[in-house]
Order: structure tokens, then C-alpha cells, then sequence
């Protein structure tokens, strides 16, 4: 009888010691996957692979909703060194005194994809204002994807936009404009407040636009661009410049010609800008001076900074055919002009 009533001693003692240990334990076991969990976290595998293999990240960027994959959206492809077949030409003597002068530059029949002439064109150099054509694919990519932006979306000044120096229109934040104008002001008169002012209203920062910005290069498969800014004034105490290289430079012009938007804006000479915070108006005037001088001439963009010297992209139409020159590093605006206008003047001789 005695054994009986130990044994039963024995057994109610285990069941309580059973209820007491189980939910102890099922804790400790939350708590020991919770910190694994955040050991994983803090060394950036991922949760589940302590003491195991950790997956590799996906190298491919995630598409971000509501915008387009730059590389196809358009129908043209990627860039890549074979895009522009080689075609290229001696250059006649004269031009070929002017093009010593450049830093970089290239000549392509965009329609055809040839290459007819390049010197250091795949060497990223520093591009300034060339930057803006960039900021503009960018703007542009946004307005056919989200439906929620036209070009008469108003675009309030920001205090921000109106501290940006160099070449301006001097916003002031007491204005508002539509999304059109400040193209305008960005395209013809590559006023850098305008094109900060449409990086922060894009994206809601200069700094979420940049990375837009690269997403849109590599996207494109172009890979000497880089930006700190989406003006192309030199960034910060060290006055890091913003560079690409002429090749790639030619084919994001020939991305940007698709879009009627850019052509109409880039091939203005003169408009203004109005009313303004004052009643007036500001006159913007083109900075691509080939535009009326060489015979279908319609944009793109210049450049200049004490690094940069002075850059310039130019594309051109005539019958059909479509031409891109560009040429930076050159020692003054009128040498840039006189060598771009003659590279495309002698790209319209060649078959």
C-alpha cells in the first residue's frame, strides 16, 4: 500500500514540475528563434539561415510601381559598346583640327546606329549642365506612367528650388507654375533652380530623384554616369562633378528625341516665362545657339563649368534622318558651336 501511495507521490509531482517547465520552455525556444531572427538581421542574412548557407541578394533592381523599365519602355534597346555599329570616317582636315581641341566626343547617324566619329567617347567626363537631359528622361518616363501627372500640374515654388545658384530664372516660393514651364525654364534656359525644383516635386527630395536617376541609367545599360545633382553645378565642399561619356551621352539624346514634348521645348529659341510673383515676365532664351543657324537643329543641350569647359549636345533631322554630335571639354562657346554645327554639316555628306 505504501508503494502504491509514493508512486502516486511521484507521478503528481512530475506532472506539476511538467506544467511549470512547459510554457518556461516554450518561451525560451520564441525567444531563442526571436534572437537568432535578430542576430541574422544585424549580420544581413537572413532570418532562418543562422549556421547555414545565406542566399545571395537578387542582383536584379525591383521595379518600383507605376513606373516603366527605362530600358524597354521606349522600344529601343539597352545601350551597350555594340549599339552604334562602327562606321567611322577620316574626319576632313579643318574638322579634324577643330576636334583636337575637345576633351571627348562622337558623331552618330541615330537613325542608322552608326558611329562615324569619336575621340575618348566611352571616357566619363565631367558633363555640367548636360546633366539636365537626365533629369528630363526622368520627367518624362513619370508623365507617361503615372496618370496622376500632366504637364499642366501646378508645381509650387519651394524655398529650396529658390536658394539653387548659376544660371536661373530666380524662382520664388511664393509662385506657382505648371509642370510644362518648368520644363521650359529647364530645357531652354537650363535654369538650375527649375530642374532642382522638378527632382524634389517628383520625388519628394533631390536626393530620392538621384537615385531615380541612376535606376534610369543602369535600366538603360548606360554605366559612366554619375550624378550628385540634378542640375550639374559642382556638388558640395568638394565640388564633385556629375559625369558620363559621349557615346552614352549620343544615346540618351536619341532616347530623348522620342519624345515630341522635349523636341518642341529643346527647339525653342525664346519664350517667357509669366506672370511672374511681380506682374512681369521672364524671357528664356535657348543656350543651344545652333538652333536656327544649323538647318534642322532641334536640341539638345549645353554645359559649362570650370571643369566641364564647355559641352554640348546637338541633335539634328532632315529628311527623316536623324543626326547626334557631341563634344565637351572645349576651350570656349564659339569653338564648341563652330565644331558640333560642322560635325553634323559633314555627317549629312556621308551616306
Amino acid at each position: 500500500m505504501k508503494y502504491w501511495i509514493g508512486l502516486a507521490v511521484i507521478v503528481a509531482h512530475v506532472a506539476v514540475l511538467g506544467l511549470f517547465l512547459g510554457p518556461w520552455r516554450g518561451r525560451e525556444a520564441v525567444a531563442g528563434a526571436q534572437g537568432g531572427a535578430a542576430a541574422a538581421s544585424a549580420s544581413g542574412a537572413p532570418a532562418g539561415a543562422a549556421g547555414g548557407a545565406v542566399a545571395a541578394p537578387s542582383t536584379t533592381p525591383a521595379a518600383t510601381p507605376g513606373r516603366a523599365a527605362a530600358g524597354t519602355s521606349s522600344g529601343v534597346p539597352a545601350f551597350s559598346p555594340t549599339f552604334f555599329a562602327p562606321a567611322q570616317r577620316p574626319l576632313p582636315a579643318k574638322l579634324e583640327t577643330a576636334a583636337a581641341a575637345c576633351r571627348s566626343g562622337v558623331l552618330v547617324d541615330w537613325s542608322s546606329r552608326r558611329l562615324f566619329w569619336g575621340k575618348a567617347e566611352a571616357r566619363a567626363v565631367p558633363i555640367a549642365s548636360l546633366t539636365k537631359m537626365m533629369t528630363v528622361l526622368v520627367v518624362m518616363q513619370e508623365l507617361r506612367s503615372r496618370p496622376d501627372l500632366t504637364l499642366s500640374t501646378p508645381i509650387t515654388v519651394t524655398r529650396e528650388a529658390a536658394l539653387v545658384g548659376g544660371r536661373q530664372v530666380w524662382l520664388d516660393p511664393r509662385e506657382t507654375f505648371s509642370l510644362k514651364d518648368i520644363l521650359r525654364c529647364t530645357l531652354i534656359h537650363s535654369a538650375n533652380d527649375a530642374a532642382f525644383l522638378l527632382a524634389q516635386h517628383l520625388a519628394g527630395s533631390e536626393l530620392a530623384f538621384l537615385r531615380r536617376m541612376q535606376e534610369a541609367s543602369a535600366a538603360m545599360g548606360l554605366q559612366n554616369f554619375t550624378f550628385h545633382n540634378s542640375h550639374g553645378l559642382p556638388e558640395g565642399p568638394t565640388n564633385a562633378e556629375n559625369s558620363g561619356s559621349a557615346i552614352e551621352m549620343a544615346y540618351l539624346a536619341g532616347r530623348l528625341m522620342a519624345y515630341p514634348e522635349v523636341i518642341e521645348l529643346s527647339s525653342t529659341r525664346v519664350s517667357y516665362l509669366e506672370p511672374r510673383i511681380d506682374g512681369k515676365k521672364t524671357q528664356l532664351v535657348t543656350t543651344n545657339r545652333l538652333i536656327g543657324r544649323v538647318p534642322g537643329v532641334n536640341g539638345m543641350k549645353t554645359g559649362f563649368t570650370d571643369k566641364a569647359r564647355y559641352c554640348l549636345v546637338a541633335t539634328c533631322e532632315r529628311s527623316g534622318r536623324q543626326v547626334i554630335a557631341v563634344a565637351t571639354g572645349c576651350a570656349s562657346s564659339a569653338e564648341r558651336d563652330a565644331l558640333v554645327g560642322a560635325l553634323i554639316e559633314w555627317a549629312y555628306t556621308l551616306p
